[in-house]
């Protein structure tokens, strides 16, 4: 038990969160698949409910992953210099450099990106375990 305390100290408000995106899309999927409303909640419901959880863990995971790398720094970066130049705010390149070198290392880090993965990796697990019984 202190084990599962420790994984989850600082993520039971993001898997929360990501519990519950990931019924209401599979309830949404279910609704919008169903052609007629008696059959909606088909006998999947709960593969893909467990299918969708895992999605949303993943593509949280791979976007946590994205920005660690730092992958848009630049591009946010730039945006704010041009938004800065249409104020008429105007710095020297070496500003601007020093400033971007600030912002990157000013970025905070997701430090609970392997744990996504793997919570991500067990609900895909338990969803084929569930569609082979």
């Amino acid at each position: 038990m202190e084990h599962c305390r420790k994984f989850f100290s600082g993520l039971w408000k993001k898997a929360l969160l990501l519990l519950s995106i990931g019924v209401l899309f599979s309830l949404l999927i279910q609704w919008i698949g169903s052609s007629d409303r008696s059959t909606f909640l088909a006998d999947t419901f709960l593969t893909d409910t467990l299918f969708w959880i895992g999605m949303s863990f993943f593509i949280s995971g791979l976007s946590s992953w994205v920005h660690n790398a730092g992958a848009f720094n630049g591009l946010i970066y730039g945006a704010k210099c041009a938004i800065a130049v249409f104020r008429g705010v105007h710095k020297t390149s070496r500003q601007m450099i020093d400033g971007y070198v600030d912002f990157c290392a000013g970025r905070r880090r997701v430090k609970d990106v392997a744990k996504i993965f793997v919570i991500a990796l067990v609900f895909f697990a338990l969803s084929v375990l569930s569609g082979c019984v």
